[in-house]
Parts: C-alpha cells; structure tokens; sequence
C-alpha cells in the first residue's frame, strides 16, 4: 500500500468512527507571555454542549476539541486499526519506524497524515487509539493531574499548542473485544 493510499485509509476509519465536538461559544483570544493563543475556530462541527456520552460513544478530551468514538464502528476497523500501527508511519522518510511507541504528540502524527486537516485527523486517530485499548492521550491537564496539580487555561492552552498533546505509546496491537 502506498503512502497516499494508508492516509486515505486512516481518514476513512476516522470517519466512520469519530465525531468532533468544539467548545461551547465564540472564539476566544488570549495573550500568553508574547504569544496569542486563540482557543477554537470552527464552522459546521458541534457544539460540545450537544455530546450525548454513553458506554457505547465514550468521549476524549483532547484538550482542544472533545473526541466522541463509536465502539461499536471502532471494533469494526480494529484489525485495520492495528494493521496501520504496525507499519506507521505512513512514509518513514520523516518519522522513524515503531514511532507510535514513544507516544508521539498530534504535530507529529499531523505530520504524517497531512493535509489541512492533518493535526485535527491526528487527534481523531489519538481518541481513537484510546477507546480501543492502544494508549492513553495525554493532555497538559491530565499531565498535571496526575501530578497532583494544577494547571491554569492560559498555560494549559500554551503547551498544547507546542505539541503536549500526545499518546502514552502504543502498546502493542489491540485483541479483539
């Protein structure tokens, strides 16, 4: 399989597997240090205030966007879910093999699945990873919790926008539910 045709395979699986909901309300600006950081631009995606979790479409916060999975669509794709881990990446020009051991952040993965869209499609795939059993998604917040502190939004906000959203590291193909 080439490249191209492994990313158009991955974004298929996302499709019929995740939803993105953004953040309630308008965007908002902030300074952080000598950086502004905007929190969310979206148009046509939901609104999170619409999610409607169960057992069956748990949700992932991916710090900024919430993630919601299918199960039942992700049991589904499971075998070609681990077959995409087992040779990522996509193009190993730019990303050494066994990447997604180390727990690679969203600019990484992005990086790979490319396009536009490839940051956001990377966090899909994180979310997705997580629900099926293959790594947890760290976030700043979930970072500092369990450290046992806390984090504000304008430090949260920055350390996610320089890549401190990543995955645990794949542990290995995910078995049958």
């Amino acid at each position: 399989m080439t490249p191209e045709e492994r990313v158009e395979q991955v974004k298929g699986m996302l499709d019929a597997t995740t939803t993105i909901f953004r953040p309630d309300g308008p965007a908002t600006t902030q300074e952080v240090g000598d950086t502004l950081v905007t929190t969310h631009v979206w148009i046509d995606t939901p609104e999170q205030s619409e999610i409607r979790e169960s057992d069956e479409k748990p949700v992932v916060d991916m710090h900024f966007f919430k993630v919601q999975v299918d199960k039942g669509e992700a049991e589904d794709w499971r075998d070609i879910f681990n077959d995409v881990c087992l040779h990522w990446p996509p193009d190993p020009t730019y990303m050494p093999a066994n990447r997604l051991a180390g727990g690679p952040s969203y600019i990484e993965l992005g990086s790979q699945i490319g396009t536009f869209m490839g940051q956001q499609d990377a966090m899909r795939f994180m979310a997705l990873g997580q629900v099926l059993g293959a790594w947890d998604v760290i976030t700043p917040r979930s970072m500092f919790e369990a450290l046992g502190q806390d984090i504000d939004d304008g430090t949260a906000n920055a350390m996610a926008g320089q890549g401190y959203v990543m995955t645990s590291g794949w542990k290995g193909p995910v078995p049958a539910s």
